[in-house]
């Protein structure tokens, strides 16, 4: 079990580290190593006894199909294709390691400078990357409609 099939369980409700450990073939100890690094991405998760791991708010992830079809129709012909990625090492890089302009959008976003600069509180918040600056302000208003 991954990070995000961690995450899409934990979203499904509460669950303790046995059954995620059976139901993933794996150890207590890998379950809880996921669930730290979900912690450290942002996301809050408590561990309840006699519930297991709860998520202390809803967690929504992007829907690549959602968004494309929430962008007004001139945007969306203009999309090369749209990429959801769980995690990566920067948007930017990633569009630029293609050779189409797309728009990226990204689940998790690790904790850097920005994170600093918000005294310290992290914040799971999807980002989304694009060469065109109009497909970037479009997709982001229609995202968060």
């Amino acid at each position: 079990m991954n990070e995000r099939e961690l995450l899409v369980r934990l979203i499904a409700g509460p669950v303790s580290g046995d059954v995620l450990a059976r139901e993933s073939g794996q150890t207590r100890a890998a379950i809880w190593k996921n669930i730290e690094t979900l912690r450290a991405s942002g996301v809050q998760i408590d561990a309840q006894a006699g519930r297991g791991y709860v998520l202390q708010q809803h967690v929504d992830l992007l829907d690549g199909v959602a968004i494309a079809d929430a962008l007004p129709d001139g945007v969306r012909t203009q999309l090369a294709s749209l990429d959801i990625e769980w995690t990566l090492d920067s948007t930017s890089s990633a569009l630029l390691r293609t050779m189409t302009p797309p728009c990226c959008w990204r689940n998790i976003k690790p904790a850097g400078v920005a994170a600093v600069a918000a005294r310290g509180r992290r914040r799971l918040r999807p980002t989304c990357t694009c060469r065109w600056r109009a497909i970037s302000a479009a997709a982001w208003r229609a995202w968060v409609a």
